[in-house]
């Protein structure tokens, strides 16, 4: 900008911004999109401070690659969505004319392993914000075709390690780059109570104690539910509910 008054030349100076675990993090993932479409990895910005991402590092299946050489600032609350090509806007039509809290680069020696890899996010001093291993079990089981369906982060508050941060995008385009996920949650801390009778229950079919009843109260009159069984070593054996609305009590 310059100061006419002065006559004197100043210039706006972006230096590329150290991070922090957290301050951006891997938000939403289309490692599988239909043909005709391009993958794509989604950032945000979940913090109250603005970072330029210039020189940042994003590493894939194809090795380390700078998200970007010049200036990129990313706001709080912004998306930064690193696409393998441009054509990512021709299906996200509300892409080609971006507000603010959107920025779109092209890196085109993104490739994203359909069988699951890790992604890592580093800033400028190589320092690892964000980390995520995805595979295609993070997907909903319910869901048999995911092909041009994104992995969404349900809370970025909430480890990108954590296998049931991440679920299947809900919107009716497969994605929802540049917007807020459509299974976003929020993680407040809620007093529900969650009751089973008989407990043990034995369902051997011999007439005692053959089928339980679990009952559920939350600290909210309105709101979804998602409940799955799993055994003894962590595997899903049965879904209760998917997304199903609930009151204050449900039971199954």
């Amino acid at each position: 900008d310059q100061d006419t008054s002065d006559n004197k030349l100043f210039r706006s100076v972006f230096v590329s911004e150290p991070g922090q675990a957290g301050s951006i993090v891997i938000n939403e993932i289309m490692y599988e999109p239909l043909t005709g479409q391009v993958e794509w990895i989604e950032l945000f910005n979940p913090s109250s401070a603005t970072y330029d991402l210039k020189e940042w590092q994003l590493t894939d299946n194809s090795g380390a690659n700078k998200i970007t050489d010049s200036p990129l600032v990313i706001l709080p609350g912004g998306y930064l969505i690193i696409s393998s090509d441009s054509s990512l806007m021709n299906y996200f039509s509300y892409l080609k004319n971006p507000d603010e809290l959107i920025s779109i680069v092209v890196v085109s020696s993104l490739s994203l392993n359909n069988s699951g890899e890790t992604i890592t996010v580093a800033d400028s001093l190589l320092t690892e914000i964000d980390k995520c291993s995805y595979s295609p079990s993070m997907h909903n089981p319910e869901i048999e075709d995911t092909r041009g369906i994104s992995l969404e982060r349900i809370n970025p508050a909430l480890p990108s390690s954590y296998l049931y941060n991440w679920s299947s995008s809900a919107n009716s385009l497969g994605a929802t780059p540049g917007r807020k996920n459509s299974i976003f949650a929020n993680a407040n801390s809620v007093s529900s109570d969650i009751t089973i009778s008989p407990n043990p229950f034995s369902p051997d079919g011999d007439g005692t104690d053959d089928v339980a009843v679990i009952n559920c109260k939350f600290a909210f009159t309105k709101g979804t539910i998602r409940a799955n069984i799993y055994d003894i070593r962590g595997r899903m054996i049965r879904t209760l509910a998917n997304n199903e609305l609930t009151g204050s009590e449900k039971t199954f």
